[in-house]
């Protein structure tokens, strides 16, 4: 565990720190490479980086654990190249066989604060990460550039990606390309958050946005890969999801005005690639093979009549499904599954119990002829 106290950072840090008898020259910051067998917890600030604050390059840092947690305000993963340096960063890689949690501002992240002569010229690198499960709770991944360089690319794997209030997946840059962003998943949750590569100065195109899903659910959430630049393009954005589910049944696609993200509004949800005094990006949503809020409607039918029992009433025992079981809303029937209250209400003690007097006729509602097979 690494962590932050009395003003002093504590971490793995590895650092490219400039020669004041040597014009401001060094060498590159040295590589990470962290294996932890079981969870590995970066909290009250700590961090594990590799940085550059002069002409050498910053190192690539790789974190492989069972699970990772980053909580808390300045706790993070990340390699920088900060002002001044050479402007060339490093990649990183976090990769986990169960978990990646990130907590109340934990972040995985490239950061680029440098402006250089010949910004063409820097290796692009890239933020990985990669577990079954992804969480992030007011965490952030993220890929930024201040300065004029273009921003990192991001691409997550997982089986599982959830982002609940707060949380963001995002690149930017102020004079440069925004980063790609690269996303599969089976099912990506989009709650009160938001998935972007937005370019806010005077120059580059829009990042694009790839997402792969089988099910997609937003619940105010967004996706945009607009810019602000003149004469600049929006990013490309391509969503290929089996089922798609916005709150509300409410989605705005497209759009040359780009829309603020405004947290807490139910069912504003949106797909967009703004370039207003440049040129729109592409927007490209697959039809879902089915489109769960489209079919949340209210039946055209009335309810089930008591006496429509099924033949088989067992039937159900044989997979999952919908099963009319006599509860909530409608009278039990005869052949109706007991609730747990019945049952204990109407059962009698073994210690007691005596064989019912032949001819005696048990009550129907009693008792259920599937109820051996629960």
């Amino acid at each position: 565990m690494w962590s932050v106290k009395d003003g002093l950072i504590t971490g793995i840090v590895s650092e490219a720190v400039g020669d004041t008898d040597n014009a401001g020259k060094t060498g590159d910051a040295g590589s990470l490479d962290i294996t932890a067998r079981g969870v590995l917890s970066i909290v009250n600030g700590g961090e594990i980086s590799s940085d550059t604050n002069t002409s050498g390059k910053a190192g690539t840092v790789k974190v492989n654990a069972g699970s990772v947690l980053v909580d808390g305000a300045g706790s993070s993963i990340t390699a920088a190249a900060k002002k001044g340096s050479s402007g060339q960063t490093g990649s990183v890689s976090v990769k986990a066989l169960d978990n990646i949690t990130l907590n109340n501002g934990g972040t995985l992240s490239i950061q680029n604060v440098a402006s250089v002569d010949h910004p063409d010229q820097l290796t692009p690198t890239l933020l990985t990460v990669l577990a079954p499960n992804i969480t992030l709770k007011g965490g952030q991944i993220t890929a930024a550039a201040t300065g004029n360089v273009p921003a990192s690319s991001i691409k997550i794997d997982s089986s599982k990606l959830l982002l609940e209030p707060g949380s963001s997946i995002a690149t930017s840059s102020n004079l440069g390309n925004g980063g790609p962003i690269d996303i599969a998943a089976a099912t990506l949750w989009l709650n009160n958050s938001w998935i972007t590569t937005s370019v806010e100065g005077l120059n580059g195109n829009g990042g694009n946005i790839s997402i792969a899903a089988d099910a997609l659910a937003m619940n105010t959430g967004f996706i945009q890969a607009n810019t602000a630049a003149t004469n600049a393009s929006g990013g490309r954005v391509s969503v290929t999801v089996q089922n798609l589910i916005p709150s509300g049944g409410n989605l705005l696609k497209g759009g040359n005005t780009p829309r603020t993200f405004q947290s807490g509004v139910f069912g504003y949800n949106v797909i967009q690639a703004a370039a207003p005094t440049g040129v729109s990006g592409v927007i490209q949503v697959s039809p879902p093979a089915l489109d769960v809020a489209a079919s949340m409607i209210g039946l055209n039918t009335g309810l089930m009549k008591n006496d429509q029992l099924a033949r088989r009433p067992c039937d159900n025992i044989r997979g999952s499904s919908l099963v009319r079981v006599g509860r909530g809303g409608l009278p039990p029937g005869a052949f109706d599954f007991l609730s747990p209250a019945q049952f204990s209400a109407s059962a009698t003690p073994l210690a007691t119990a005596s064989p019912p007097d032949i001819g005696t006729t048990l009550p129907l509602a009693a008792y259920s002829p599937c109820l051996g097979a629960l």
